[in-house]
């Protein structure tokens, strides 16, 4: 007799952003803001939906006027695989930078990603 297949869980994910010109620099005067264009979802791990690991991963990054981010650090994290697969997908955000005067600038931000498992 066959079985019908598995449904498959997803993870959720959940991205904010800090106010302009947090820990100082050229977008502490920003005069607008960044914009996401694309918010990729994290992996979740075969071993993360097994043992139904959940919870919240925030990382310290700069939005660079080049277009590229930078993450500078982990604020707090699951460990492991997670905070490794929420870099990476913040890696893969895509956005218009900031700017002031016209010209793009760099913008510091706090980004947390939610690992939930959804049915």
């Amino acid at each position: 007799m066959a079985t019908a297949p598995k449904a498959r869980k997803a993870c959720a994910a959940r991205w904010l952003r800090m106010a302009p010109g947090v820990g100082g620099g050229a977008a502490a005067s920003a005069s607008a803001g960044m914009t996401i264009l694309y918010k990729p979802n994290p992996a979740y791990s075969a071993e993360g939906r097994e043992r139904k690991i959940q919870g919240d991963v925030v990382l310290e990054v700069i939005f660079l006027a080049s277009g590229q981010i930078k993450v500078t650090g982990v604020v707090s994290g699951l460990g492991f695989v997670w905070d490794d697969e929420a870099i990476h997908a913040a890696q893969r955000i895509r956005f218009t930078p900031a700017m002031r005067d016209g010209k793009p600038v760099d913008f510091s931000a706090r980004v947390r990603i939610e690992f939930r498992l959804v049915e």
